[in-house]
């Protein structure tokens, strides 16, 4: 609630300040500043977004990491190592691809 309040004070004083020392500026920003909102919104959607699906990722990848090493003996009887390594590389993969996505959507957010 305070961290809210002070910077809503100094949106506020910042803009009677500038309206203050050049009042055809202060319009501008007054108009280009919905935008601004805009991409500080969406690059904060789309990080926590982003971030959420990684950490899903990271933890199904992780859950076949503990049952493969708990079952160590299992997987080797039956001969399953290449078919655990491949359902890894799959959930790391998919980790990978969480990534990227989330830096295009932060770098798109940054640009606007």
């Amino acid at each position: 609630l305070s961290l809210g309040s002070r910077m809503l004070m100094q949106g506020v004083v910042g803009m009677l300040v500038a309206f203050y020392y050049a009042w055809d500026m202060s319009l501008v920003l007054l108009a280009i500043s919905p935008l601004s909102m805009f991409g500080a919104w969406f690059f904060s959607h789309s990080a926590s977004t982003a971030s959420a699906e990684t950490a899903k990722a990271y933890a199904k990848a992780g859950g076949t990491a503990s049952e493969s090493l708990s079952e160590l003996r299992t997987i080797a009887a039956l001969g399953a190592e290449n078919m655990q390594a491949e359902k890894y590389g799959s959930s790391l993969n998919q980790a990978k691809d969480a990534g990227i996505r989330k830096s295009y959507r932060c770098g798109f957010a940054n640009g606007l």
